[in-house]
């Protein structure tokens, strides 16, 4: 199966990709929203966090204080590595 069709060039090429990417941030905000573990790559932290719901609202509403505060008192994890993970969604 390819992933680039068409005769176009480039210009089909770069079309086809900026759908897959489109498609792959739609895919990763039903992950978020199912709560499902999303992988986390800074020094020290687990491999995985689970971010909640309501953490994940609170993002989407634009108040990533909030959102911080929230990931901290469900966790415990610190307030640098809460902000790290909020930052990321």
């Amino acid at each position: 199966m390819a992933i680039f069709r068409g005769s176009g060039g480039d210009d089909d090429q770069s079309e086809r990709l900026a759908q897959l990417e489109r498609r792959i941030e739609l895919l990763e905000r039903a992950v978020r929203g199912y709560g499902i573990p999303i992988p986390v790559a800074h020094e020290g932290a687990p491999t995985e966090t689970v971010v909640s719901s309501a953490v994940q609202e609170l993002v989407s509403q634009g108040n990533k204080l909030a959102a911080i505060k929230a990931l901290v008192q469900e966790t415990g994890m610190g307030l640098k590595q809460a902000k790290d993970i909020v930052d990321r969604l």
